[in-house]
């Protein structure tokens, strides 16, 4: 879009980028897109005013969806669980019978509590709800977001077999749509999961089907995922090819 073409050239230059984002919040203070641009600049050092002019925000319009959305999203990047929370929970209520903004707030609720460890049932919940939205929405970008976090919510709450069905589910409708690299990112993050808190074996087969697809649409990415392969195989056992892979990803 024409907005996220402007924001990829303002985020070249920071200071540019984040006052002419704050004057897009206060020219559209219900767009969430300028909420979520404006964070997605910020630094360290700008982080504490921008919650402070959100909370501010939030107290003169308090039936402000956007506001309590970026709320509860600043929270969470600061590791603010109640406040993230309770921003979340009041963002999914003033949504209403906005289907979009339900699918985002439901999603956004699912994914804090997930970081929160709070409540599995309640998480994978929210995001079958967001996914039936997502799919009557026809919003393919978010319907794939919401089978990653419904794979990852499955797998810590112990179902690691229904996690696994989630999973090739995703990998199947990033294929259908023909979005090959989120087939093989898919496949990366499943691995990692894996590795690290499940079955090594399943982690290198993951991890095996997301290599070649790295190596040829992200290669920048290639060492990371060489990486990963790695420590999959040394996990496993295989110590001749993870040494074979850590040298690939060290040259």
């Amino acid at each position: 879009t024409l907005f996220r073409s402007i924001i990829e050239i303002l985020q070249q230059h920071n200071d540019l980028a984040h006052s002419s984002l704050e004057r897009c919040v206060q020219a559209l203070p219900q767009w969430d897109a300028c909420y979520q641009e404006l964070f997605r600049v910020a630094t360290p050092q700008t982080v504490p005013s921008i919650l402070a002019m959100l909370k501010k925000r939030a107290l003169a319009d308090p039936r402000n969806v956007a506001v309590q959305e970026a709320l509860a999203t600043v929270n969470l990047e600061l590791r603010h669980m109640a406040p993230a929370l309770a921003a979340s929970r009041e963002a999914l209520r003033l949504a209403a019978d906005d289907l979009s903004a339900r699918l985002r707030c439901s999603l956004l609720l699912a994914q804090t509590l997930i970081a929160d460890f709070t409540d599995w049932a309640e998480s994978k919940s929210l995001l079958n709800r967001a996914l039936e939205l997502a799919v009557q929405l026809n919003d393919d970008e978010l319907e794939l977001v919401c089978l990653e976090w419904l794979s990852k919510a499955t797998f810590l709450a112990g179902d690691h077999e229904a996690a696994k069905g989630v999973f090739e589910r995703l990998a199947t409708r990033a294929r259908e749509m023909g979005n090959t690299l989120q087939v093989g990112m898919a496949c990366q993050r499943w691995g990692v999961l894996n590795r690290e808190q499940g079955d090594s074996a399943i982690a290198v087969e993951a991890d095996n089907r997301a290599l070649p697809i790295i190596e040829r649409l992200r290669p920048n990415f290639l060492p990371v995922m060489l990486l990963e392969l790695a420590k999959a195989e040394e996990k496993h056992g295989d110590s001749r090819a993870s040494s074979e892979h850590l040298s690939r990803a060290l040259d």
